[in-house]
């Protein structure tokens, strides 16, 4: 009997973390968000890819109690060009 083994490994050099906290999430009226970069651009999709909310980035919150309840995605545009994705739920 003839048996083969192989060993791979998956590794990465560099770990990327988030750089944005989000809260609350689920939120209700106002969503506040931290981050260390400087954002030039905030946009919230609905879950069929459409955007519903698009905003220059001024404050630490944005406000989205003009939002149906449900499930959206949030992406951050920064000045550096980096881009981040992240799920917001709205009560």
């Amino acid at each position: 009997t003839v048996t083969e083994c192989y060993r791979q490994i998956l590794s990465t050099s560099e770990l990327a973390l988030p750089t944005v906290e989000l809260y609350p999430n689920p939120v209700t009226d106002k969503l506040f968000i931290e981050t260390q970069s400087q954002i030039n651009e905030v946009i919230i999709y609905s879950m069929d890819g459409r955007p519903v909310i698009r905003k220059t980035y001024v404050d630490n919150s944005l406000d989205l109690y003009e939002l149906a309840a449900g499930a959206y995605f949030l992406e951050i545009i920064n000045t550096d060009g980096t881009l981040e994705r992240h799920r917001v739920l709205k009560q």
